[in-house]
């Protein structure tokens, strides 16, 4: 079972608080939203808290059930992690919607897509059924381990199920979205005009980059 979490007296004050004063420092539509976010999670974590061990055991096998389609036009490998629970950008479905409406030939790619084993899986099992029948969508249920500082590991996971016949590998955020109408044939149309076969991308400088990622 998910332990519930104990709520102290001070710190139900402090968060009472805070929402009390956020119209002045936020305004009242974005008071609103925060609110409605606080009760969603309230209502999350109290499912998660009835739900027994074998119930998310089973949740996990069936996120994880699909095997990978091995698309011989399979080019492209997104990757990203994702979580529901304490995170406020989750835009998990938003990126799909932006990728299905922006891509022309979307089985050129496959998503493979890192949760946590604490986390809301009936959510990602939602997503996977509205989604997995339009892209080749796969989950890895793994633990939490330190977050970002554990990115690298997940990443290397994730990049360990690709497809083989993939070439390109495209890390990304779940707050990201496609804005570029048919960018997959754009990218494939530069890239083979590149005189190697490695390109990285990033919307920092490269020394930042490297600091961040780490050097290869």
């Amino acid at each position: 079972m998910v332990a519930a979490p104990g709520v102290r007296p001070a710190h139900l004050l402090r968060r009472v608080g805070r929402l009390v004063l956020r119209p002045w420092r936020r305004g009242w539509r974005r008071t609103i939203k925060d609110v409605a976010w606080e009760l969603d999670q309230i209502r999350v974590r109290r499912r998660l808290w009835r739900t027994s061990a074998g119930q998310r055991d089973l949740l996990r096998r069936e996120l994880m059930r699909d095997e990978p389609r091995r698309r011989a036009e399979c080019v492209f490998t997104l990757t990203l992690g994702s979580r529901r629970i304490a995170h406020r950008d989750n835009q998990l479905e938003r990126f799909l919607r932006s990728f299905l409406a922006m891509t022309e030939r979307p089985e050129r790619a496959e998503i493979l897509v890192k949760v946590d084993d604490d986390d809301d899986l009936e959510f990602f099992l939602r997503v996977k059924r509205r989604y997995a029948r339009d892209v080749d969508l796969r989950f890895l249920v793994g633990e939490r381990g330190r977050g970002y500082a554990d990115l690298h590991k997940y990443q290397a996971a994730l990049l360990a199920l690709r497809n083989p016949a993939s070439r390109i590998c495209i890390l990304l955020s779940e707050d990201a979205e496609f804005v570029l109408p048919k960018w997959d044939t754009e990218f494939l149309s530069r890239w083979d005009k590149l005189p190697h076969d490695c390109f990285i991308g990033a919307d920092c400088p490269f020394e930042e980059a490297i600091a961040i990622l780490g050097p290869y």
